[in-house]
């Protein structure tokens, strides 16, 4: 498979974290994890099964708290659009707590032709009737993506001029999680990030590096969100579960 960022335009940027090109065909089974983002995803190549259902052609990935899995039917071609944490209900213009675990057609958001450019040019159009995301939450989202989400939420909420309730329900509404779980998220996925940029570390490192209490805390945070143990996991990893860790 080839992975691959994409350019994304300047007047994308306050919506649009990074954007993404799959080629090839991957492994027959490939896992896909929660990462705290909500994703806009377009097939032009073989439509992949998901959990034994054929995925659409572009569809909206809502926030997700369990691993999903991804059965190749022939060669991919896709192109994913992740948004900004706090950009989702601003930009998909509903609250992004409706969309938690799951996938929604695009009908609103089709490119003219399966290129990437021609894809810039719908987000472009759509991005001019959207709303910038809310600064207090995006300063708030920032707190915790600095500290890998090891952040305390009472501290959180008073850097960024908010009462506790007021953070938890503009969360849910532009980011699609309450930010216990975007914080639980973040260090699930940390694990990912360091144990690839590691040596084989001790697990009882790794836990305390990536902020878990310990190595069981560790692993009950893993099995959550990626349906098996890290040790498991690890053994034989999904390429694209590791690749779209990276960004």
């Amino acid at each position: 498979m080839i992975f691959a960022p994409l350019p994304v335009p300047v007047a994308l940027s306050p919506w649009v974290e990074f954007a993404w090109s799959l080629e090839g065909i991957p492994a027959p089974l490939e896992a896909i994890f929660p990462d705290g983002r909500c994703e806009l995803v377009f097939h032009f190549g073989a439509l992949p099964h998901r959990d034994g259902a054929l995925q659409s052609p572009a569809f909206i990935v809502g926030q997700l708290t369990s691993p999903v899995h991804l059965e190749p039917t022939g060669r991919l071609v896709t192109f994913g659009v992740r948004l900004r944490p706090a950009a989702a209900g601003s930009f998909l213009r509903l609250p992004a707590s409706e969309l938690e675990g799951r996938f929604v057609d695009l009908d609103f958001l089709k490119p003219a032709e399966p290129t990437w450019n021609a894809l810039v040019r719908a987000l472009l159009a759509h991005s001019r009737n959207c709303a910038l995301p809310d600064p207090a939450l995006a300063h708030a989202v920032g707190l915790f993506l600095a500290t890998h989400g090891t952040a305390r939420i009472d501290d959180v909420a008073r850097v960024a001029n908010l009462s506790p309730r007021h953070l938890d329900r503009r969360f849910l509404a532009h980011l699609g999680l309450p930010p216990k779980s975007f914080a639980r998220l973040l260090r699930f996925q940390s694990v990912l990030r360091a144990y690839q940029a590691a040596d084989w570390p001790l697990w009882a490192e790794l836990a305390l590096d990536c902020g878990f209490y310990d190595q069981a805390h560790l692993c009950t945070e893993f099995r959550h969100f990626a349906g098996v143990p890290p040790s498991q996991f690890f053994r034989h990893p999904s390429a694209l579960a590791l690749l779209l860790a990276r960004p």
